[in-house]
């Protein structure tokens, strides 16, 4: 079942309270995963998935993600071992269509139930 998700209605529905909650819980993601270096997407997924449909959580995260990663390959840029970088992505790529074909063609029933044993 396809639904259409319009994000400007959805925060025209929450009040001053639930975005307060979305942005603090946004800024304590961003503080832990910049503190432990993991931790901040799944952080951020349980936190707000209350607030939005459980098939914009992944891509949600997944945007939190890479802009966490984009901001920390910059400051430690001169540090990235960019040989091992390559062979990573490289043997990664499969498992990354493998989990995304997965999520495109499970059910919300079972993303819930996953997101409770993360």
């Amino acid at each position: 079942m396809e639904t259409d998700f319009d994000i400007g209605a959805l925060f025209a529905s929450l009040g001053v309270i639930e975005l307060t909650i979305l942005i603090l819980t946004a800024f304590f993601a961003s503080v832990v995963s910049g503190i432990s270096g993991y931790g901040g997407g799944m952080t951020l997924g349980l936190l707000v998935s209350p607030f939005i449909p459980i098939k914009l959580l992944v891509p949600l995260m997944s945007v939190f993600v890479l802009f966490s990663n984009v901001s920390r390959m910059y400051y430690y840029r001169k540090n990235i071992f960019w040989k091992k970088g390559i062979y990573f992505a490289i043997i990664s790529t499969p498992f990354l269509i493998v989990g995304t074909n997965f999520y495109a063609s499970v059910s919300e029933k079972t993303l819930y139930f996953c997101l409770g044993f993360g």
